[in-house]
C-alpha cells in the first residue's frame, strides 16, 4: 500500500493523518530524529557534524567518535581509491551511551548508516546502495520489517515495547516518515514534561514497581538526573499505591460474603457502606469476580494522593 501524504492534524496534536491511494489512517506519535551524525567533505577536509554543531568532536561526548574513526578511514580509502567526487553527505544514527534519549542501546557507542543526501539536488541515496556501502565499510544498517498493510503496521508498531518505531519510505525513497510506538512516545513525552500525571502513567507502564525498582527503571530508561528530578513524585506515588492496595483488599473482603446472597441484597449493603464514595463500581466489579483495571487503580491513586 503506497503512502501519498502524512499530515499533522494540528500544531497541538500528536496525531497524524496518513493518506494512501485508497484510504486514510490516523497514527499517534512524534516525528523526531535520534542523534544524527553527518559525514561530509569540505575543502578537502572530512567533517563529522550534527545538526547542532559543525564539529561533533567538540561535543561533551565527542570522544565517542574515536570509535567511528575506523569507519571513516574505510570510507576515505574507498572513495579516494576510485577517484570519485565526494558530492554527498552520509547520515549515521549515533547511539550514544552518554546521551540516552529514551532507549538504552548499551554501554558502547554504535553507529548505523541510515541515509545519503546528494548535494546537487538534495535527493536521497537508494536503500540498495546504502546496503552495499554498509557491507563494504563494515557498519550496521537499521533492521527492516514487513507488514501486510498500513493497519497492520500501525497496530504492531503501536504495541511495541523497547523499540522506537519505523521509518516509512515513499515517492521512490525520497520521502521518509516515522511512526513511533506508543510506549516510546510516552517515554519521550515524559522526559520533556515530567509532571506528576506523567510519572503516574510511567508507574503503571512499568507494572507498579516498588520505589527502588521504579527509580532504577527511570535511570535505565532515561538517566540519573531525570530519576532524581521526579524522586518526590515517585515516593508519593509508591506510598500512595500501598494505600490503594489496602483499599482494594478491604473491598474484596467486604464483598466476599455477598457472593452467596441475592444481588439486590448485596447492592443494598454495598450502597450502605460505599454509597458516599465513588468506590461502588469497584465493589460491583469485585463482586463479579473481576479485577480492577489500571484505569481504576489510577483513579484510586489520585484519590489517595489528593491530586
Amino acid at each position: 500500500m503506497k503512502i501519498k501524504k502524512i499530515t499533522k492534524i494540528s500544531n497541538n496534536s500528536k496525531r497524524y493523518d496518513i493518506q494512501t491511494e485508497s484510504n486514510n489512517f490516523f497514527a499517534n506519535g512524534i516525528l523526531v530524529h535520534n542523534s544524527l551524525l553527518i559525514v561530509s567533505r569540505f575543502k578537502g577536509q572530512y567533517i563529522l557534524r550534527t545538526r547542532g554543531t559543525v564539529d561533533a568532536r567538540k561535543l561533551d561526548n565527542g570522544y565517542e567518535l574515536d570509535a567511528f574513526q575506523p569507519i571513516l578511514d574505510k570510507l576515505v580509502r574507498l572513495f579516494e581509491s576510485k577517484g570519485e567526487t565526494w558530492d554527498f553527505s552520509l547520515l549515521f544514527e549515533w547511539l550514544s551511551p552518554t546521551n540516552v534519549i529514551v532507549i538504552n542501546y548499551g554501554d558502547k557507542p554504535q553507529f548505523r548508516l541510515i541515509g545519503q543526501v546528494n548535494h546537487a539536488d538534495y535527493s536521497l541515496g537508494s536503500q540498495k546502495s546504502l546496503d552495499f556501502l554498509a557491507d563494504v565499510i563494515g557498519v550496521d544498517r537499521p533492521e527492516t520489517f514487513s507488514f501486510g498493510s498500513i493497519e497492520d503496521l500501525l497496530t504492531q508498531v503501536d504495541n511495541w515495547k523497547g523499540r522506537e518505531g519505523v521509518c516509512i519510505y515513499s515517492k521512490n525513497g525520497q520521502e521518509i516518515h516515522k511512526v513511533k510506538s506508543f510506549q516510546y512516545w510516552k517515554l519521550h513525552s515524559f522526559k520533556s514534561n515530567a509532571t506528576f500525571e506523567n510519572t503516574v502513567d510511567l508507574f503503571f507502564e512499568f507494572d507498579q514497581p516498588n520505589f527502588q525498582d521504579f527509580q532504577q527503571k527511570l535511570v535505565d530508561h532515561f538517566d540519573w538526573e531525570c530519576a532524581k528530578m521526579v524522586m518526590g513524585f515517585t515516593s508519593e506515588i509508591c506510598d500512595g499505591y500501598k494505600e490503594v492496595k489496602k483499599i482494594v483488599e478491604s473491598m474484596k473482603s467486604f464483598v466476599e460474603p455477598f457472593r452467596s446472597i441475592s444481588r439486590k441484597v448485596a447492592a443494598e449493603k454495598i450502597l450502605q457502606s460505599y454509597g458516599k464514595t465513588n468506590h461502588v463500581s469497584f465493589c460491583f466489579k469485585l463482586l463479579d469476580g473481576k479485577e480492577i483495571d489500571k484505569d481504576g487503580l489510577k483513579k484510586l491513586l489520585y484519590q489517595v494522593t489528593k491530586k
